[in-house]
């Protein structure tokens, strides 16, 4: 079982934004998430919500990875 969050992670969340809360909980339930499926989510500039992310003090690993149409 995974050990609770302290205060910090969750106070960094608050500050964040809508989009940016999107984001991280698609990276928990999922365990990554994609441009394209931020897209799909309705975000015309997915990057953003990265950044969002970023300017909260949350760490992101970004990866590269294949889209649908093989470019990465």
């Amino acid at each position: 079982m995974p050990a609770p969050l302290d205060k910090r992670p969750k106070k960094a969340l608050e500050q964040c934004s809508l989009r940016g809360r999107k984001l991280v909980a698609c990276i928990l339930k999922y365990g990554q998430v994609s441009t394209e499926d931020l897209k799909k989510m309705g975000y015309e500039h997915p990057p953003r919500a990265a950044k969002d992310v970023l300017d909260a003090g949350i760490p992101l690993l970004p990866k590269r990875v294949k889209n649908s149409r093989g470019k990465s």
